[in-house]
């Protein structure tokens, strides 16, 4: 790779557990939510390893632009409006 070329993304999945299996057996880093890795157990093997990286990153540095995306005109079912809603809470 190229110094200071985009990683490219190797697989994009809401299914959590697939993620936790594909990273424990594989080469690939998992970008995952903090609080995801706080579970333990349900995680056994997963190490967050923002604290191991010298020199330290800030937390801005750690963020991952996201977006919330919605076709014009359309409304939301009720379960995905809750979700928005909950994000934009804790946001």
């Amino acid at each position: 790779m190229k110094q200071n070329q985009t990683l490219p993304v190797e697989l994009s999945c809401d299914n959590l557990s697939l993620l936790r299996d594909l990273t424990l057996c594989s080469d690939n880093i998992l970008f995952t939510w903090s609080s995801w890795l706080d579970h333990g157990d349900r995680n056994g093997g997963l190490v967050n390893l923002g604290s191991l990286l010298h020199p330290e990153l800030s937390p801005s540095d750690m963020c991952i632009e996201s977006a919330i995306v919605q076709l014009a005109g359309r409304t939301l079912s009720p379960p995905a409006q809750r979700l928005v809603d909950l994000i934009l809470a804790q946001a």
